[in-house]
């Protein structure tokens, strides 16, 4: 365990000594100091919200998504299918040996404007029985959202955050 607190990024060298003839130890040299990343919801929605109006998509996560259903008058609010891989995603395990994992969402409804109509945003908590997690290894984590959406939006962005490990990815899906 470190005996330091500073956590700023810098290599920090690991040395073991073996005080018995003959033995060999075999370990990793070093580490980086990297600080835990901020677990409380207003810098994780910050990380979001950053992703989100960005010009760029975030390619920490591979994300596809396709439209299911575009909003109309009648029926203000679009449907989005999201495949996520598996394993970009870290996977930890509860208390019963299960995999799971947290990831945030963050839908943005755009028009013409670069300002968002609508944002909805969730926080998505898998826990899965091992034949769950070897077939979402296999064919992705697969998500429907919903988010309302007027008859004038043009886009969603949809953007993701794997709580564990910080890894965001986003994505836009036009709806026009």
């Amino acid at each position: 365990t470190p005996s330091h607190d500073e956590w700023d990024g810098k290599f920090r060298e690991i040395k073991i000594k073996v005080n018995r003839p003959g033995l060999e130890a075999r370990y990793r040299k070093g580490y980086y100091a990297m600080a835990d990343l901020p677990t409380d919801p207003k810098s994780r929605q910050a990380v979001m919200a950053s992703a989100g109006m960005s010009a760029l998509s975030s390619t920490g996560l591979t994300i596809l998504a396709k439209l299911l259903e575009k909003p109309t008058e009648a029926a203000p609010h679009a449907v989005l299918s999201v495949v996520m891989d598996g394993h970009d995603i870290h996977f930890g395990r509860n208390a019963q040996g299960q995999p799971d994992a947290t990831l945030d969402m963050l839908l943005l409804v755009f028009g013409d404007q670069p300002a968002p109509l609508n944002q909805t945003g969730r926080v998505v908590h898998l826990v899965l029985k091992q034949e769950q997690y070897d077939q979402m290894m296999k064919g992705g984590v697969r998500l429907t959202l919903d988010v309302d959406a007027p008859a004038n939006s043009r886009r969603v962005r949809v953007v993701a955050r794997d709580a564990a490990s910080g890894k965001v990815g986003s994505l836009d899906v036009p709806i026009k």
